[in-house]
């Protein structure tokens, strides 16, 4: 079985300096096609393309062989490169950590990095963090939202109590207990308790776990 690899890699300084002409003396002892080149790129010249995609191709061995001897050298590889043959897939790069992957799961690989999905994520994530916010003000006691609004809240308290709560949630909510005043002295902390059960029937069980959370979230604030 045998596949073609067309493509491109990019190489850049990671441990050790990376120059062109030590770049093109790898590739001419790693890849037997004469068409592989190396080229400083036009647009980052910090960043040199090793160049296998158009009338040339490169085997699976080789690809992984320059690789290796990239990372010997102290040099960082990456790139997207797709393969066709026996079978087809994509070969992904990253740091010098090889990943293969088919057609289909690098369709939705690229559907997610795309700006529609993006824009969606961070729709969401100004929700999420809207939402902590006021979940944050009401069992302070600095605001009394409606019962709505409470009830669009309950889901944060469900979650805080979780053996494993969310870490994106966790970190809306540190990040919105350093920009606030939330008092967690022994008055503030009983305030809290009381809100926690009034408004979520936590148990005391639950409340002591969601306000230690806080705890933590405040003393990393204050960089202890």
């Amino acid at each position: 079985m045998y596949c073609y690899y067309q493509g491109e890699m990019k190489v850049t300084e990671g441990t050790e300096v990376c120059l062109l002409e030590d770049v093109v003396a790898t590739v001419k002892s790693t890849f037997e096609n004469y068409g592989v080149c190396a080229y400083k790129d036009f647009n980052d010249p910090e960043i040199i393309i090793v160049d296998f995609s158009n009338s040339c191709y490169v085997s699976e061995g080789e690809a992984r062989v320059f690789v290796e001897k990239a990372r010997s050298l102290g040099w960082k590889v990456n790139a997207k490169i797709p393969y066709y043959g026996d079978y087809e897939g994509w070969m992904v790069i990253t740091d010098n950590e090889i990943e293969e992957y088919s057609t289909d799961e690098m369709a939705v690989m690229e559907y997610l990095e795309s700006d529609e999905v993006k824009k969606a994520k961070e729709i969401a994530e100004n929700a999420v963090s809207t939402s902590v916010y006021l979940f944050l003000r009401e069992i302070f006691g600095k605001e009394e939202y409606s019962e709505t609004v409470i009830e669009n809240s309950e889901w944060i308290a469900n979650e805080l109590v979780e053996d494993h709560p969310s870490e994106f949630l966790l970190g809306c909510l540190r990040k919105e207990i350093r920009e606030g005043d939330y008092n967690l002295d022994s008055a503030g902390s009983d305030e809290v308790e009381f809100l926690l059960v009034d408004l979520f029937d936590l148990n005391k069980e639950e409340v002591d776990k969601v306000v230690d959370i806080f705890k933590k979230a405040k003393e990393d604030d204050n960089g202890q």
